[in-house]
Order: C-alpha cells, then sequence, then structure tokens
C-alpha cells in the first residue's frame, strides 16, 4: 500500500514507500513477508554506473529516507510523518559491519543514523563491483529496514 511517492532525486527517479505483504515460495517452503517497503524506477538515457557512489534507501513506518554520496554530491530527502524534507549533506562510514551516518536536512537540523549489516552480496558490473547490504538501522532513534549499497567503494569519499 503506498505511502510516500517522491520524485526529483534524480532527474526520471520516483520512489514509492509504503507497506507491502508478500508471499515466496523457496525450496518448496512458503515464506510470509510484511512490513516497510520502497520501490524505484529510474529511466534515463546516458550510463548509470559511471562514477563511485554509495546510495542508501531506508525505510519504517515513521520515517524513510533516500540518501547518496558521490564525488559531486552528498544529499537526499528524509520523509517524516507525511512530509519529505530536502538533506543538504550527507556523512557516511565505508562499508562494515555497523555503519554510522549523518543527514543534515534543509531546515538545519541533524539526524544520526546507523545501520547494522543482515545479509551483504555482491554484483559485478561492467567489470566492477556493485556491494549491496541489506540493513536494521535507525534513524534519529525509528527503526528502519533498506539497504546501504556501494559501487566502486574503494573510490567513494565517504567521510566530510
Amino acid at each position: 500500500q503506498p505511502k510516500h511517492l517522491y520524485a526529483g532525486l534524480n532527474q526520471g527517479r520516483t520512489e514509492v514507500f509504503g507497506h507491502s505483504r508478500a508471499s515466496v515460495t523457496v525450496d518448496g517452503e512458503r515464506f510470509e513477508i510484511e512490513g516497510p517497503a520502497q520501490f524505484h524506477e529510474q529511466r534515463q538515457t546516458t550510463p548509470r554506473f559511471t562514477q563511485a557512489f554509495a546510495y542508501l534507501t531506508l525505510w519504517g513506518e515513521e520515517v524513510s529516507s533516500t540518501l547518496l554520496v558521490t564525488g559531486p554530491r552528498r544529499d537526499g530527502y528524509v520523509f517524516e510523518g507525511d512530509k519529505p524534507t530536502d538533506v543538504t549533506h550527507v556523512r557516511l562510514d565505508p562499508p562494515g559491519p555497523r555503519r554510522t551516518f549523518t543527514a543534515t536536512l534543509k531546515d538545519g537540523r541533524k539526524l544520526e543514523g546507523q545501520g547494522d549489516l543482515v545479509q551483504a552480496y555482491t554484483v559485478p558490473i561492467v567489470g566492477q563491483r556493485w556491494e549491496g547490504h541489506m540493513v536494521r538501522a535507525r534513524l534519529d532513534g525509528k527503526p528502519l529496514f533498506g539497504h546501504m549499497n556501494d559501487f566502486l567503494p574503494d573510490k567513494v569519499a565517504y567521510g566530510g
């Protein structure tokens, strides 16, 4: 069930946050999954994987967020309730079992967060590596689930 729609992180990108319910069968065993979720679509005509980046997508009942760290950018947005607030600066730890991060909002507030690794995986893309990290997280004390993903992590400028 969609709760929030956001367009604007990147041109052509749309994100929907909400609540999801699914049934999955693996090796004959059925699993019921329910909780906060996110969907995104990004249409573009230019190549995507041309620079190092870190991408956080975190979903919760009270707060949800998408954050991006690249060479020239450290931004994103946070949904608190029904209202999105732009993020003007992001500081993020490099990949590890626990990653802390800070999101500075357009209104001047700083939200502190951390993500604890649940499952890591690597996907080869154009001869490089994309590292996925499923996490349980907290932002400003509120529980979240989601991903903290990195493309070319040895080249991402995480601090700052």
